[in-house]
């Protein structure tokens, strides 16, 4: 009996253990296997740590799991096994484990958390872990501590760390250490992903991810040494290095032999000769098939910012090219800006900005470089950043260009978020190097250009925006050989309800748009009716003949896989052609850079239908003239006009709501096609030829009888706005630039003309100062009435009829061109500081309150 019952304990015993292995057991896989991503962890909650313990990075050495017993440094097998009766710990098998440290942002804190997981290896090997992880990284394997990462400002490669690990056959333990510090991120949240990779797979992995972004620090002073990443080739001293100027001149050449290995991990450190001081430069490591290169200075930059300095004051007015006065101009004050943000220290902060000033100055350099005898400049150069003046209100706007050698080259316009403020040529926009260096890599891979855009007005929803987008496709047109029926635009998260609006609203100039992570319902039911008839989804109807890519990440946080499927299966799938990529790996901020090369893939034959059987058209403006064999106008300005055509049996078939004239270009139709019969709504249409154009008329009784579904269309709201004797030039302006652009019917009154009846059936717009009209009393003062060189906007509801608008506008000069305003989405109240730098406003600052407007001046 005793001997039965030891064989009972020791079986149990066994089995206890087994499950103990079994809680967090990951197996490499087979010999044949690339990369086996890590899914099975237990982890700890959230160890919070205080302003002493961030100092000096204290935190990442102290043991916070000594009030378990445990020490972080020497965890014995047997405390590995028994971890869930030491700790609260929570099991996750994602593919992508996410951790929120911040639920949200008045929650952030600083805190670190410990992940274990065991690894079943079915042999002695050695592999690299690739891990993706929070600001700071600590790991250890079989309890010995094997790796410390540096600090990281932001998450940008689904793998930033390749770690080479010596597995023994069996079981392994792996514990990991990650924290949050800095409070500043905009992300609420931050991740983390590990695999097993071969060293194969590691090469090849990193060679794609890190490109162009392998040095630490980009502007090295003189006398000091640059560190780089180097990775899974950091141990291979054969591997060959390049050193040139901008120019192609090599420097210095050799093999990782030559540079010292770094206490970092990973790291080696390089040396420059002294022949590369005072210069830009490009360190190029040949990897095999691949080469990462990256753009350096070495010396002491505020010297070259000096020399640009002294350019412009003394030789802009010789350069002999308006445009290129404009793009220097712009792109030196654009290297100011990013110089701003600061130059020293070794926080990667630092780090990320200098890759923005090297791309800005080294393009300032080449364009130095080429002037000729006397400043003149040469006209074939191009910078990144184009300018062009506004037919809206004569601004200088700006665009900024990749544009790979060739002709009729296949175009990407990269659309703004809907809340992006700050203009272009200092935008967060085009100074983030390493999503901007990954785009421009991709775009030389597959021939296209690229291009990143600046829209006024609430973007892709407006006029202002539309017109704006034309204008920048038109400007880059006449500049650059684009292919102009391989035109299409590219939105991600917020910014997929631009892309696809304007790709919906101008059918003549994009075949297509790609959507990234779009955060969209599937449906407009629970939307206000203004949102309705702005909603992008109103009028995709219209991309029936274009191309729609949407992919998004099965773990994506912010738009939800099963929504993304749902808003691809009612609005896209029945379109020319569409495709939709739902990817295991990444989340709503970062991916691989291999998942961007799908929107390139897709795009790569695509062309615009010029001469489609069937266009449809859904639309708030006059927008379609372009090349598409039918074209509308509505038969009120203030509503809807939809149209449904398509060619079949012989027949050309038209429905239509709120349409008055269709005209159908016959030279685009196919040449049988051009002496078919036109039914309309069903019924035999009244048509009237001129020379190419067959334009079908339509009588009241048939419009109305499709006109039931009209909605009011926010742009023929009528504006007043009010004059007097001081803002009467302001006044003007305001007519003669916007009118017609963000509404209709803007008129100018002086305000002793306008009556108590005006005040409450217009929406008001009153600039400057209020003098002579004891109606006005109302109306708010500007806050800081005093203050030069500013501007003013608030827009709140009408205080003499909520259900309109009051814009007030305050400037100390009246002459000056004002930034738009765009009217069409405002509700509630909202507050606009704005100061004059240079030839235009600045926005400063936003404040929103909620809907409620601001209390009447007393």
């Amino acid at each position: 009996m005793r001997r039965l019952t030891l064989l009972l304990t020791l079986f149990c015993c066994g089995m206890l253990q087994s499950c103990r292995q079994h809680l967090a057991l990951n197996r490499m896989a087979d010999q044949n296997g690339d990369v086996s991503p890590i899914r099975n962890w237990v982890i700890s909650g959230d160890f919070p740590f205080d302003s002493a313990q961030a100092s000096g990075n204290a935190f990442m050495h102290h043991n916070f799991l000594e009030q378990a017993g445990l020490e972080e440094n020497g965890i014995t097998p047997q405390q590995f096994d028994d971890l869930e009766s030491l700790l609260p710990l929570t099991r996750d098998t994602s593919r992508v484990p996410y951790f929120n440290f911040i639920s949200n942002q008045k929650d952030k804190k600083m805190a670190v958390k410990y992940l274990f997981a065991t690894i079943e290896a079915p042999r002695d090997t050695t592999v690299y872990l690739l891990m993706y992880a929070a600001q700071y990284l600590k790991v250890w394997m079989n309890g010995q501590h094997i790796y410390t990462g540096i600090e990281r400002q932001r998450q940008r490669k689904l793998y930033e760390e390749y770690i080479p690990v010596q597995l023994r056959k069996g079981s392994n333990r792996l514990q990991v250490k990650i924290g949050v510090k800095d409070l500043h991120s905009s992300l609420t949240h931050w991740e983390f992903s590990a695999a097993m990779a071969t060293e194969a797979y590691a090469r090849k992995n990193f060679s794609i991810e890190y490109h162009s972004d392998f040095v630490q620090r980009s502007i090295i002073d003189s006398g000091r040494f640059a560190r780089i990443y180097l990775g899974p080739y950091s141990q291979d001293a054969s591997v060959p290095y390049q050193l040139k100027d901008r120019k192609g001149r090599m420097l210095q050449t050799g093999n990782l032999s030559r540079m010292q290995p770094d206490s970092l991990n990973g790291y080696r450190r390089f040396i420059f000769p002294e022949t590369a001081l005072e210069q830009f430069l490009v360190l190029e490591v040949v990897t095999g098939k691949d080469t990462l290169r990256q753009d350096l200075f070495y010396g002491r930059f505020a010297n070259f910012m000096q020399q640009l300095q002294n350019l412009r004051s003394d030789g802009l007015a010789k350069f002999g090219d308006v445009q290129l006065e404009r793009d220097f101009a712009a792109t030196h004050e654009r290297l100011q800006r990013l110089v701003g943000y600061g130059l020293a220290g070794e926080n990667p902060y630092v780090s990320f900005w200098d890759k923005s000033r090297i791309s800005v100055g080294g393009e300032l350099a080449d364009f130095c470089q080429s002037l000729r005898p006397g400043g003149r400049a040469d006209t074939k150069f191009r910078f990144g950043l184009n300018s062009f003046p506004s037919s809206l209100d004569s601004t200088i706007q700006y665009y900024y260009l990749h544009m790979p050698v060739g002709e009729k080259v296949p175009l990407l316009i990269m659309l703004p978020f809907p809340n992006e403020n700050t203009p272009l040529e200092f935008s967060w926009w085009i100074s983030n190097l390493d999503e901007l260096n990954k785009t421009k890599w991709l775009a030389d891979l597959y021939g296209f250009a690229v291009m990143w855009v600046d829209l006024r007005g609430a973007t892709g929803t407006h006029a202002i925006s539309s017109a704006d987008l034309a204008e920048t496709f038109s400007a880059a047109s006449r500049r650059f050989s684009i292919d102009p029926d391989r035109v299409f635009v590219v939105g991600s998260s917020a910014g997929c309800a631009t892309a696809l609006m304007h790709a919906a609203r101008r059918p003549d100039i994009f075949a297509g748009c790609a959507l990234f992570g779009p955060t969209m319902s599937a449906d407009t039911g629970g939307l206000t009716s203004l949102e309705q008839r702005m909603h992008p989804l109103v009028v995709s109807p219209n991309l029936h003949n274009a191309h729609v890519f949407v992919q998004s990440s099965e773990k994506d946080e912010k738009a939800p896989a099963a929504q993304v499927r749902q808003f691809y299966d009612l609005h896209f799938s029945r379109f020319r052609t569409s495709a939709l990529v739902m990817t295991p790996e990444g989340s709503h901020y970062v991916s691989t850079t291999e998942r961007a090369h799908d929107v390139f893939r897709f795009f790569a034959d695509k062309k615009r239908v010029t001469s489609p059987d069937t266009i449809r058209f859904t639309t708030f403006s006059h927008l379609y003239t372009g090349s598409a064999w039918l074209r509308i106008q509505p038969a009120t300005c203030g509503a809807a006009a939809s149209v449904d055509a398509h060619i079949a049996r012989d027949s050309i078939f038209i429905e239509t709501r709120n349409v008055w004239q269709v005209a159908i270009r016959l030279s685009d139709l196919p040449s049988a096609a051009r002496r078919f019969p036109i039914l309309l709504n069903h019924q035999p249409a009244r048509i009237v030829h001129s020379k190419d154009t067959a334009v079908v008329l339509l009588d009241a009784g048939v419009a109305s009888a499709h006109n039931a579904h009209t909605i009011s269309e926010v742009y023929s709201d009528a504006f007043i706005i009010v004059g007097n004797d001081e803002n009467g030039a302001l006044a003007d302006s305001l007519v003669r630039h916007w009118q017609n652009r963000s509404w209709t019917n803007c008129r100018h009154i002086h305000e002793r003309d306008l009556s108590p009846e005006m005040l409450k059936t217009h929406h008001l717009i009153v600039p400057g100062t209020y003098s002579g009209h004891s109606g006005l009393k109302k109306i708010p003062r500007p806050e800081n009435p005093d203050r030069k060189n500013t501007l003013e906007i608030t827009v709140s509801p009408n205080p003499y009829n909520p259900a309109k608008l009051l814009l007030t506008v305050f400037t100390d000069d009246m002459a000056r061109p004002l930034p738009f305003r765009d009217l069409s989405l405002e509700g509630g109240y909202c507050y606009l500081d704005y100061e004059w730098a240079g030839q235009q406003y600045f926005h400063r600052r936003r404040v929103v309150a909620g809907t409620a407007a601001p209390r009447p001046a007393n």
